[in-house]
Parts: C-alpha cells; structure tokens; sequence
C-alpha cells in the first residue's frame, strides 16, 4: 500500500461521520503495520505497537518531518 493510498483510505468518508485527518505517528504505525503483515510477523498486536513506538521515538527528525509534510 502506498502512502497516498493510505491517506485515502484515512480520510475516507463514512456515511455516518467525517473521520478526521490522521496524524503522522498514526500513518507511520499504519506503514509499519502493512510491511509488518508481508513479513508475515509473529508477533501480537501489543508487542507490534510496542516495537513501532519504540522505532518511532528513535526516528531522527527528518523521518518524523516527512510524515509530517504527508498531511500538508
């Protein structure tokens, strides 16, 4: 899945609510997730979170700006 096929999909309409922009930490989990699925991991859902917000916190800044510049 692409990134901007992912923010599509975020920002989908739902016939019965508007659901909001997602923010960059979401859309790199949500990255992370999908190459996760290839991968075809073995790991749960919590140790999978626990393993994204650890990669998250040690990105530099220029990662985390990226995904920032996503929702511009």
């Amino acid at each position: 899945m692409s990134v901007d096929e992912l923010l599509k999909r975020m920002r989908k309409i739902d016939s019965s609510k508007l659901r909001k922009a997602p923010n960059c930490f979401i859309i790199y989990r949500t990255m992370w997730i999908e190459c996760l699925k290839k991968e075809h991991t073995k790991l749960n859902l919590s140790e999978i979170s626990t393993f994204i917000g650890t990669k998250w916190e040690h990105e530099p800044s220029k990662v985390k700006e990226f995904y920032k510049q996503l929702l511009a």
